[in-house]
Parts: C-alpha cells; sequence; structure tokens
C-alpha cells in the first residue's frame, strides 16, 4: 500500500476496474491530510507513518485473489468459490 501510495503522489494511476474510485480517493484523501499537517509533511518519508495513515483510511481494505476489489460484492471474483448462500456477506 505504500508502494501505491508514493505512485499516487506522483499522480499515477495506481488501480483499474470497478474499485479503483474508491482506492484513488482513500490514498488522495492520506495524501492531502498529509500535506495539510506541517509535521506529517516533514515526516513524509517515513514509512512507517504513511503506512499508519494509510490503517486508518483502509480499515476495512480487504485484498481478494484476483484483484483489489473493495469488497463492492457484486464485483468481488474471490466469492466465486463460495456457495451461493455464502456470497457477499463477508469479505
Amino acid at each position: 500500500m505504500v508502494d501505491l501510495l508514493r505512485a499516487r503522489r506522483t499522480g499515477e494511476k495506481v488501480a483499474v476496474g470497478p474499485g479503483a474510485d474508491r482506492l484513488h480517493a482513500g490514498l488522495d484523501t492520506v495524501i492531502s491530510t498529509m500535506n495539510a499537517d506541517p509535521v506529517l509533511r516533514a515526516q513524509i518519508a517515513d514509512e512507517q507513518a504513511e503506512a499508519a495513515l494509510l490503517a486508518t483510511q483502509f480499515t476495512n481494505l480487504h485484498l481478494g485473489t484476483i484483484d483489489h476489489c473493495m469488497f463492492d460484492a457484486p464485483e468481488a471474483e474471490c466469492q466465486n468459490e463460495l456457495p451461493a448462500d455464502q456470497r457477499a456477506t463477508a469479505p
């Protein structure tokens, strides 16, 4: 995630697909938070500070086996292996 944050900070589109907008928005929020706080801006090279902010922003991020679905249930391809009655109940 830290690598994705760093790539996004340079303006890269780091994801595609149904969850991309949510991922980009979350990364942009972390970047804005870091840019708005002088203390965080001073620590921008500190991977631990970046990881802590990412953990706060993406508390419910679950990486799927096929893609980063952001647990958008209809798009969560990793759920295809589950019995139909268990799909979309949990990441």
